[in-house]
């Protein structure tokens, strides 16, 4: 569910008669009554009531009023719930673009519906909250637009999703956010029976969604464990904003009200006395869910359950020790007044398994952590909750946390004071320890400088790298938040000019600051430090804040600090004054005084020049570059191209703002936009310094597939400056994308032998996959997947890890551990979400349904490339919307529902070529022109395939070339050029040598064998058959051995080895019957067994066999599908004398084929006929016809067919009575047929001739 007001509820309105008047002072009082009781059990609630309600007795009648509609149904109100549900008009109605289909929960506000898009562009599901009519006080509305404005500015992966709003027919407002189907977070942990461990890092996304909302000012002010659900695959959602609090940015206080919006047992103190809100309100709510997700319990043992004691204990009593508290034994009642024992045991169950384990784990830091979030000052709680969840994940590294450090100072001087004599005797221990101790520390100092003396050697050796990681707004106004990405880009491109410094780049900066959630601070801890050194590799960071005065000159000053990453410490402060409309001014200010500090020579009136040409020509433009470039970073492409489409119109020189822009346009699939743009950039690039320079033209190489180019300019990047990693790694991607893979693997190499922690960096190994790949060498891609994995989660590149998880997935797809693969797939699809990466999880949702798509789970497949394509729509990704349309249209034909796979194929086709996306052209030209093809449209599939043909050369799929060419082949011998075909044959299978894919060579093998069959070889054919049966079966595909043993069958029936035949069609058609996607291949496996009872002597059960296959499947789009099954039927309908009926279904076929380009099918259909024809007497026609059809077929050189011809034109001549003629064909026909092996044609051909 996407609220927390989940619980069934009457939908009548409230009755208020005889009560006093519902002002909103007075609904708030019945509002904070009625929370208050729900938290008490259901067999105490009545008294509850009565005491809080005294002699108010309209009061009560209201309470008691919600706390009846909020009971669960029962058994016996079940017919009544039923009617109240019957009775709810809006189920059915549209409310913007979503249909309600049904309730889901009612609460004091809202009522929650479950809805569904009703304009069927795409699917989703939704949550509607929509405001209770009887409740549009001018009080209510503003706390629900308060909502809807609160949600519509966060956006964070573990945050509710606000996708719409609005107001319906009767005007109440309403919101419609993403539907979470999920469970409060403690009940998903108890039933899960989750570790500490895996409760704390659940704990932790919690907190990034509550500190996403505190960065945007918002502070929630209701944390609980029903207000944050957690989806089936383990994510949680934080919901229900309805009485959150913007805070004033000047302040960041929030005076309360005079009524309390609040959950008593999760508030805070100052909740309770009505006084300031902070984010430190927050905390002390966090501080309470952790407490009952670690011990069951709430943290204060009350003396009897009444609002009173519970606001004396929040604000008086001292909280119980997590670790102590697990020893309580308590009652708790449960909504259906089941009342359950909360003993250690039960407690411990569901956690460490033993209460005596589960006090060790809590005991120590989780005690301490715990309480300090639980501080009745809020001063003395986390200063945020960022601190909060980084104290959890050092205790989880197994690190100090700052909350025992602080924790234990303060108690050691409260023991002192009561235990002085105790003391003094603890003195004599205390100097022995110190000694030890100093030995210890001195032993550190001594390896510390060891360790410095290493890196300054290290560091001696080659360029310092510098990161700016980013400044802190002081000001406080979010119209000035540009600024910090602005002067990080300005800073480090003045610090990379003259080449003495390695800078990182702001994209990879950026990246480590969402692997490690770091927020903008002044300074960074020595543990942040170290974090990130080892997952940044960067000898120095700077960082600080920015104050904009907001006079009228804009004047800004600039605090730093930089801090020796490495070695943990700060090395440098300075402060510089300048203003916004003179930004470089102020950068080169700054960039001069840092480097004074590192030790660097200033630069050259040419390198300053070049620095200032590198920069935007005004202020404007400098502001929309820099925002865009903050919404590329966080995955917003459509966003980011909007600000820096306005940013190159603001200053159309600048190469950089076209170098972006062409970014943005390439992660939305506009692949000619982006070539446009990089060209610009290009273009302009020449006073950029020579570094930058050179940079900006090898992403134009890049974007316009010129790989030979980029190399050479990668190659002169690296070779200047070896010790940069980027470039050696964008030096590797070019060479694996030329094919260079003997060069990437040195380049490799190379990049191993870079010094600490370069050299160990796990994008090496990330960009090594991509050989791997491209060789088609999973069990390679398996093992660097899970060794980048390995080193990921050691630097905490979340990043990283998700993206080696998909290829740890992709791997064992191709390798056919397909429930490895799912489970892969599905943790890195997590983890993508977890990062905010929308990108990343929609190529996962692809990747499943290729998977399931080769597994032939068709419906799972749609289901997870409508996923993909609902993604791809939502992130503005054109060509990615292309490419789910050819996946899903993909399964359509498995299907065999040509219309609909051909309605999605040419919708793709629009789409790739609005976008320019020639690869996804071709793709699509390709897979139309399979529909066309079986359809019998052959000229138009020959166009589709030859167009695609040169797209797919010029971006070197093969397997996507090797398919024009088979189908090609297909519709030269459709069109009975059968040895233009097999020569295409024989290409389509070069093409594919070599690469390794042993699969799709297999596939491609049967289809040859298919052509070699057509044109009588049936050696040749059963060869191939064969060879793809082997390479099915050591790959363990099951299915795809089906069509292997079709083929084989088919060749024993043409030997006459009906009992062989049998046996291979009934295995194939029992592994066809395991799949109830595979329509069309079900379909024929039915009609070749109906053709055995027919050769067996059993027309009567032929004939059934072909009408209950048609019954099924009536394969009226596909003329190949029909004249199969009908030439069966027609041939076992004479077999029983069923002329009349055999004239019928012939007329039917020339009616269905009338239209058709298939000569081949035609060419069966004229036999059929002609047949039919001798058996009714119309011999002039069938011996013209079939003297036609041999000829035919001998000149097109299709053997099976012309044995066919040959055949019946024999039988009819001996029906003519032309005996002697119908023997000598017949007997011709038998020596022919037999030397080829067509036995089963030469004995009809003899038992034509004797039975004359």
């Amino acid at each position: 569910m996407s609220t927390t007001e989940n619980r069934p509820r009457a939908s009548s309105p409230l009755d208020t008669s005889g009560t006093a008047e519902l002002t909103p002072e007075r609904w708030q009082q019945i509002k904070e009554l009625f929370a208050a009781a729900q938290e008490h059990n259901p067999g105490e609630r009545d008294e509850f009531v009565q005491k809080a309600c005294g002699r108010d007795r309209a009061l009560l009648r209201e309470v008691a009023s919600l706390l009846a509609a909020a009971e669960p149904e029962s058994a016996d109100a079940g017919s009544r719930a039923e009617s109240r549900r019957s009775e709810d008009a809006r189920i059915g109605r549209r409310v913007g673009a979503y249909e309600i289909l049904r309730r889901i929960g009612r609460g004091g506000m809202a009522t929650v519906y479950l809805a569904a898009r009703a304009d069927q562009q795409f699917e989703k599901q939704v949550a509607v909250k929509i405001l209770l009519p009887e409740l549009d006080s001018d009080d209510l509305l503003r706390r629900f637009r308060n909502e809807r404005q609160t949600l519509a500015k966060l956006d964070h992966p573990n945050i509710v999703k606000l996708l719409d709003g609005g107001s319906t027919e009767e005007g109440l407002p309403y919101l419609v956010m993403d539907y979470v189907d999920g469970l409060p977070i403690d009940q998903y942990c108890d039933e899960r029976k989750l570790s500490t461990d895996e409760r704390l890092r659940l704990f932790c996304q919690v907190c990034a969604a509550v500190e996403c909302a505190h960065q945007n000012f918002v502070i929630h002010r209701d944390l609980k464990p029903s207000n944050i659900l957690v989806t089936p695959e383990g994510i949680p959602k934080l919901l229900d904003f309805g009485i959150s609090k913007v805070l004033h940015p000047e302040s960041k206080l929030l005076t309360q009200s005079a009524t309390r919006r609040m959950t008593p047992a999760y508030a805070s103190p100052e909740q309770v006395r009505s006084e300031q809100i902070t984010p430190a309100t927050d905390i002390y709510s966090l501080g309470v869910v952790l407490y009952e997700l670690l011990t069951g319990h709430r943290p204060y043992r009350l003396r009897q359950n009444t609002p009173a004691e519970v606001e004396r204990a929040i604000c008086e009593q001292d909280p119980e020790k997590p670790s102590t508290a697990v020893n309580r034994i308590e009652a708790d009642t449960l909504p259906d007044g089941t009342t359950v024992s909360k003993t250690p045991e039960v407690i411990s169950a569901s956690r460490e398994g033993h209460a005596d384990k589960l006090r060790r784990r809590l005991r120590g830091d989780l005690d301490n952590i715990v309480l300090t979030a639980l501080q009745k000052d809020p001063q003395r709680r986390y200063h945020s909750v960022e601190d909060l969840s980084l104290d959890i994940q050092r205790h989880l590294q197994h690190l100090p946390v700052t909350a025992r450090h602080s924790t234990l100072a303060y108690r050691t001087s409260k023991f002192a004071r009561r235990h002085t004599t105790e003391m003094l005797a603890a003195s004599l221990m205390v100097i022995i320890i110190v000694a030890a101790i100093g030995f210890v520390i001195l032993e550190q100092r001594q390896a510390i400088e060891r360790a410095r003396q290493e890196l300054a050697s290290q560091r001696s050796r080659g360029r310092r790298s510098v990161a700016v990681l980013g400044f802190r707004n002081l000001s406080a106004r979010p119209e000035t938040a540009w600024l910090s990405t602005a002067l990080s880009e300005m800073l480090t491109t003045e610090l990379s000019a003259g080449g003495k410094l390695r800078t990182i780049p702001g994209e990879t900066v950026a990246q480590t600051k969402i692997n490690l959630s770091l927020p903008e601070e002044d300074a960074l801890s020595p543990t942040t430090l170290g974090r990130i050194y080892k997952n940044l590799g960067s000898d120095f960071v700077v960082l600080g804040s920015y104050l904009d005065m907001g006079d009228s000159d804009r004047a800004i000053r600039l605090d730093l600090r930089v801090q020796d990453a490495a070695l943990r410490e700060t090395i440098a402060s300075l402060t510089e004054t300048g203003t916004e409309s003179n930004l470089p001014g102020l950068v080169n200010q700054v960039g001069t005084a840092l480097r004074e500090r590192l030790g660097v020579s200033s630069l050259s009136p040419t390198e300053a020049a070049k620095v200032q040409a590198s920069l935007p020509a005004n202020p404007e433009a400098t502001r929309l570059y820099a925002e865009g470039l903050g919404k590329l970073r966080v995955f917003d492409a459509m966003g980011a191209r909007v600000l820096l489409e306005k940013a190159v119109t603001a200053d159309s020189t600048y190469a950089l703002a076209h170098s972006a822009l062409s970014d943005a346009w390439g992660a939305l699939g506009y692949e000619q936009k982006a070539k446009r743009e990089a060209q610009q950039a290009f273009d302009l690039a020449g006073d950029l310094p020579r570094e930058q320079s050179l940079w900006v033209q090898a992403r134009y190489s890049v974007v316009a597939t010129q790989w030979e180019k980029a190399i050479e300019i990668y190659r002169t990047l690296f070779n200047f400056f070896p010790d940069n990693l980027d470039y050696g790694l964008k030096l590797t991607e070019a060479q694996v994308s030329a094919g260079q893979y003997t060069d990437a693997a040195t380049t490799l190499a190379m990049l191993r032998k870079l010094p600490p922690p370069l050299g160990d960096d796990p994008r090496i190994d990330l960009t090594e996959l991509g050989a791997a790949i491209a060789t088609s060498d999973y069990k390679r891609e398996l093992a660097i997947a899970q060794k980048a994995t390995r080193k990921g989660e050691l630097t905490e590149n979340r990043l990283l890890v998700a993206e080696a998880l998909f290829e740890q997935g992709h791997a064992y797809r191709s390798l056919n551990e397909f429930n490895k693969a799912k489970d892969f797939f599905t943790e890195a699809r997590r983890r993508f979400d977890s990062v905010g990466d929308r990108y990343g999880k929609g190529r996962v949702s692809k990747q499943l349904g290729i998977m399931f798509a080769e597994q032939n789970d068709l419906a799972n497949a749609e289901k997870a490339f409508q996923e993909a394509l609902e993604i791809a729509h939502d992130l503005g990704n054109k060509s990615g919307e292309a490419a789910e349309l050819d996946n899903i249209a993909n399964v359509r034909l498995l299907q065999r529902n040509l219309n609909a796979a051909a309605g999605a194929y040419e919708r793709s086709l629009v789409l790739a070529r609005q976008v320019g996306d020639q690869a996804q052209v071709a793709s699509s030209l390709h897979n139309l022109g399979l529909v066309e093809y079986n359809e019998g449209r052959l000229t138009r599939a020959k166009e589709h395939f030859q167009e695609a043909q040169p797209l797919a050369r010029r971006y070197a799929d093969k397997d996507l070339l090797a398919g024009c060419l088979i189908n090609l082949a297909h519709v030269h011998a459709a069109q009975e050029n059968l040895a233009t075909a097999l020569k295409l044959a024989d290409d389509s299978r070069q093409t594919l040598r070599g690469t390794g894919a042993q699969g799709r060579i297999a596939a491609l093998n049967l289809e040859v064998a298919d052509l070699k069959l057509l044109a009588g070889d049936l050696n040749a054919a059963q060869k191939l058959y064969e060879e793809a049966l082997q390479i099915f079966l050591q790959a363990g595909q099951e299915f795809d051995t089906s069509f292997s043993l079709f083929g084989l069958g088919d060749i024993l029936l043409a030997r006459d080895d009906l009992l062989g035949a049998r046996k291979q069609h009934e295995a194939a058609l029992s592994l066809r019957r395991k799949d109830h996607g595979a329509v069309r291949v079900l379909f024929d496996s039915r009609i070749r067994t109906a053709q055995l009872s027919l050769e067996e002597g059993r027309p009567y059960d032929a004939e059934s066999g072909v009408r209950e296959a048609l019954k099924e499947y009536a394969a009226g789009e596909e003329p190949e599908a029909r004249i199969e099954a009908d030439t069966v039927l027609v041939q076992a309908l004479l077999a029983q004398e069923k002329l009349a009926e055999a004239q019928q279904v012939v007329a039917g076929d020339q009616e269905r084929l009338a239209n058709t380009e298939d000569r081949v099918n035609l060419l069966r259909l004229r036999i059929l006929k002609a047949e039919v024809e001798s058996q009714a007497g119309s011999f002039g026609d069938a011996m013209g016809s079939l003297q036609a059809c041999v000829e035919e077929s001998r000149r097109s050189g299709m053997g099976g067919l012309h044995f066919e011809a040959r055949l019946a034109l024999g039988q009819a001549e001996m029906r003519l009575g032309k005996l002697v003629a119908g023997r000598a064909n017949l007997s011709s026909l038998e020596r022919d047929a037999k030397a080829k092996g067509f036995l089963l044609i030469a004995r009809k051909a003899a038992t034509a001739r004797r039975h004359s």
